[in-house]
């Protein structure tokens, strides 16, 4: 049975109406008698048993049926955007070009031309549907809800629905015609200008149109060509020309104009359905400098598989912090990519991505959110591209250099290809670490056996051609093309001890590195985790995968090694062939964004007396930068466009605001009263639970052990508390 076939007796036993149709849309039936009827089991099978594409029909044979087709994305996310709180259950699908949506009311009525670019059909039209294929080879894709259980909406609702897209589309067409209008005014101006100062009125027109190219109302291209075609006409050289129309286009794209809609959208009450807004002026986190801000809504089609992964783990962990999510699916782009793209920008920009998500204990089901991202790896089958969750910096050096097992030809095929792909990138790799507060205590413990990983996990982030360290015992072992993509779990607690105003780990770069992923309140999310088994869907699996394939290999082979006399000595080696990695552009404007963004963060560090987090400041903006190539390697062909930018940027702005946050939360434990209010924590403790250990308290109080040893050394000093020594540890009661 084909993918398709299944999928139709699927949607025809929820009561939906299919019908075959071709690469083209058009249907291989006599469609009309299926707009009043069902087809039986037995005609379905006969339809698609060649893999025919399935189409569901509009209208009452269908329940009640309407579908709203969006070609252009950025009119669905505005859509989407305006009424939330009656599309946020409804079926979604990805199509070649844009969005369909699906409901059922109780009066559907015919197909309707809402807007250039949005399309109502119910009785009398039809939709293809998931898992047909496009005509640009494109897979239909579900990306919201189930298409075997669409929603019945109240009629007012859906004439709501309706009545904001006709809205959307149109002010865009409003808009649309503005703008040409304008286009067209400006190019009898400068068809008119006399000899002398046709030049200066050229830029002048270029400023105004590239005023409208940057407010998304003209395309680049096609206002460059009519431009020139008027200038040569006017008898300006071709070269001084295009010179002045590029340098002309660029000024007024930084300077967007305001476009005119039809009025009313500005009357919609948007309640926003994602994250919140970054760059929030409080006392916590100080305002972006409006010379950096970009519009959010630039970004909100940079990467649909994000937003897909965002949904899906939501899903299955609802009471994870919101930006949990996100940051998973970004660590699972970093961690695929391993140092197999690069943007050239100055230097080599790649992109590993350290991550910490950070809150208190059970709170915010951190580990639940982590296993997600661990699992959707494994079933890529893409898992091997992770380190051991735990071990020593020289084991985890030894472990990234390129060194085959002595019993590699006893294992079985399926274990020597699965080693041969760690040897072509072993030294790129994914960490997830669960308890990486335990982590960071044990690196901060001056001459430990952990300490080296502090510099270690610098290093790794710079992503320097090669590491390489040497000891008497191991001899030289060499990384080659270092990467390291971390994602590591931890509580506010944990860094306490070691994060305080001046702390070291502020101002040696090394939490300056990582993405501090922290709720900023008490979670109140109080929903059920789904009761049925968590399965990673296709739409999830198969982009990494091609991503994956298409990024390519290095090539691999075994060969035994041998001594001088040319005989073998048992061990073996890999010889790895080159692979470069695959090249980023960017669209104009991209690099004045990026450095508009740097700056910006550079003059609040300049405003501020807080230098702990200078280095932080620092590298939100190369962190965003990465992101961005993530977002453009994975689906636009390696081209970074504005999209991808702002969506990285409005990404790093939330973090920036996590910071502080925790910064807040780390620091208060310096604050006059903290160590009286901790030493009442712990007392109410022992009265439950006496006796009790270090280790213990910190878990009931949500402080660190070795913050709870302090307390308690200081309470034992006080009086206030005996000490018991057993086999094992100390234990303490009042």
């Amino acid at each position: 049975m084909t993918a398709t076939c299944a999928a139709a007796l699927a949607y025809s036993e929820a009561g939906l109406s299919v019908i075959p149709t071709g690469k083209d849309k058009r249907p291989l039936c006599s469609w009309e008698r299926w707009q009043s009827e069902r087809a039986d089991d037995a005609t379905i099978r006969k339809w698609f048993r060649n893999g025919a594409n399935v189409a569901i029909i509009g209208g009452v044979v269908s329940g009640g049926l309407v579908v709203l087709d969006f070609d252009e994305p950025q009119l669905f996310f505005k859509w989407k955007k305006a009424t939330w709180e009656i599309s946020k259950t409804l079926p979604q699908q990805k199509t070649g070009r844009g969005y369909h949506v699906f409901f059922k009311c109780p009066t559907p009525g015919g197909n309707e031309k809402i807007a250039p670019e949005i399309d109502k059909k119910a009785e009398g039209g039809y939709v293809v549907v998931a898992p047909s294929i496009h005509s640009s080879g494109v897979p239909y894709q579900i990306v919201e809800g189930d298409l075997t259980n669409i929603p019945t909406i109240s009629q007012a609702d859906a004439d709501t629905l309706l009545q904001i897209a006709r809205e959307i589309g149109g002010a865009a067409k409003n808009q649309n015609a503005y703008a040409e209008a304008a286009l067209t005014d400006e190019l009898d101006a400068l068809a008119r200008a006399t000899e002398g100062g046709r030049n200066d009125q050229l830029n002048k027109t270029a400023f105004a149109l590239g005023q409208f190219v940057g407010a998304g109302a003209l395309e680049r291209g096609e206002v460059e060509r009519r431009l020139t075609a008027t200038a040569l006409v006017i008898g300006l050289g071709e070269r001084e020309a295009r010179a002045t129309i590029q340098s002309g286009l660029d000024a007024g794209m930084k300077e967007p104009r305001d476009i005119p809609s039809n009025g009313h959208l500005e009357q919609i009450e948007i309640p926003v359905p994602t994250l919140p807004k970054p760059g929030k002026d409080d006392s916590l986190c100080p305002a972006l400098p409006d010379s950096a801000r970009l519009d959010a809504d630039l970004g909100l089609d940079a990467c649909q598989w994000l937003d897909d992964y965002i949904a899906f783990s939501r899903k299955w962990s609802p009471r994870s912090f919101d930006g949990f999510h996100e940051a998973c699916g970004l660590w699972l782009l970093s961690t695929i990519a391993a140092r197999r793209v690069v943007l050239n920008f100055g230097k080599p920009f790649y992109t590993p991505l350290y991550i910490a998500l950070t809150a208190r204990t059970s709170l915010y089901a951190k580990s639940t959110v982590g296993d997600i991202a661990i699992q959707t790896l494994r079933a890529a089958g893409l898992d091997w591209l992770l380190t051991p969750d735990d071990s020593t910096p020289q084991a985890f050096v030894r472990g990234l250099s390129r060194r085959v097992p002595d019993d590699f030809s006893d294992l079985p095929d399926a274990d020597q290809a699965r080693i041969k792909n760690r040897l072509a990138l072993a030294g790129q790799r994914g960490w997830f670490y669960e308890e990486f507060g335990q982590h960071i205590a044990a690196m901060m413990r001056e001459g430990g056996v952990m300490a080296d990983f502090r510099g270690l996990l610098r290093r790794f982030d710079d992503c320097k051609e090669g590491y390489t360290t040497e000891t008497i015992g191991r001899g030289s072992v060499k990384v080659e093309r270092p990467y390291l993509s971390l994602l590591a779990l931890l509580t506010p607690a944990d860094l306490a001890p070691f994060a305080r105003r001046g702390a070291a780990l502020w101002g040696d770069g090394f939490l300056a590195r990582f993405a501090l992923i922290t709720p900023d309140g008490a979670n109140d999310n109080r929903a059920r985790f789904p009761d049925s088994e968590r399965i990673i869907p296709s739409t999830l699996l198969d982009p990494l995968r091609q991503w994956h394939s298409r990024l390519g290999m290095p090539n691999v082979e075994i060969e035994d090694i041998t001594n001088d006399e040319g005989e073998p000595t048992g061990r073996k080696r890999a010889v790895v062939s080159e692979h470069a990695p695959q090249i980023c552009t960017m669209e104009k404007g991209i690099a004045d964004a990026f450095y508009n963004y740097h700056d910006g963060l550079l003059d609040l560090v300049r405003e501020s007396e807080r230098t702990e987090l200078d280095g932080n400041y620092s590298r939100f903006a190369e962190k965003a930068m990465r992101m961005a190539i993530l977002f453009a390697s994975l689906e636009n062909g390696n081209r970074i466009e504005m999209r991808h930018w702002a969506r990285a940027q409005e990404i790093a702005e939330r973090w920036r605001s996590n910071l502080h946050s925790l910064f807040e939360q780390v620091t208060a434990r310096d604050e006059p009263g903290y160590k009286r209010t901790q030493e009442d924590r712990v007392i109410k403790c022992l009265r439950r639970h006496s006796p009790a250990s270090a280790f213990e308290i910190g878990r009931y109080t949500g402080l660190s052990t070795d913050e709870a040893e302090t307390i308690l050394k200081s309470l034992v000093e006080a009086g206030a508390v005996t000490p018991l020594q057993t086999n094992k540890t100390t234990k303490y009661q009042l």
